[in-house]
C-alpha cells in the first residue's frame, strides 16, 4: 500500500496514517494492477471492512515525547481479495503489423509461450517500446 500506512514515526509526519477513502481506493486499484501483473487476470478485491479497535499508542513509542508519539483511536482494515487463477499464455499471434515483423514484436514485448500473462508489460511492450 502506497498512500495507506499503519500508523508510526515518518508515517505521522507525513499524514499517511489518516484514513483517506480516496487514498485507499488508489491504493485498491494498485493492488488489482499488481496482482494482474502477477497472471491473477481476474483478482478482484471486496469492499474492505473498516472497524475500531480502540486507542493506540503511536509514533515513537520509546521515547514518549508529545510531539514524537500519542494515543490515538486506531483502525483495522480488512481488504477481501479474491486471486482466481493464474494465467499463462497459450499461443498469441500479431496481426496487422506492417512496420515490423511478427518476431521484432514479440522481442519487444518479451513474453513468449508458457510465460505467466501479463498485461502491464504486454502494454508497456506495444505502447512505449514500439513508438
Amino acid at each position: 500500500m502506497k498512500y495507506v500506512k499503519e500508523a508510526g514515526l515518518v508515517s505521522r509526519f507525513k499524514g499517511a496514517d489518516i484514513l483517506h477513502r480516496e487514498k485507499l481506493e488508489a491504493d485498491l486499484h494498485a493492488v488489482d494492477n499488481y496482482m494482474r501483473a502477477k497472471g491473477y487476470l481476474q483478482a478482484r478485491h471486496g469492499e474492505p471492512r473498516v472497524e475500531g479497535i480502540g486507542r493506540k499508542r503511536t509514533g515513537f513509542p520509546v521515547l514518549p515525547l508529545p510531539f514524537l508519539s500519542s494515543t490515538d483511536e486506531a483502525l483495522r482494515i480488512t481488504i477481501p481479495i479474491v486471486e482466481g487463477r493464474v494465467y499463462r499464455l497459450g499461443e498469441f499471434k500479431i496481426e496487422g503489423n506492417s512496420i515490423f515483423s511478427e518476431a521484432q514484436i514479440k522481442a519487444v514485448i518479451g513474453l513468449n509461450k508458457g510465460d505467466i500473462a501479463n498485461g502491464e508489460k504486454v502494454s508497456k511492450g506495444l505502447f512505449e517500446h514500439l513508438k
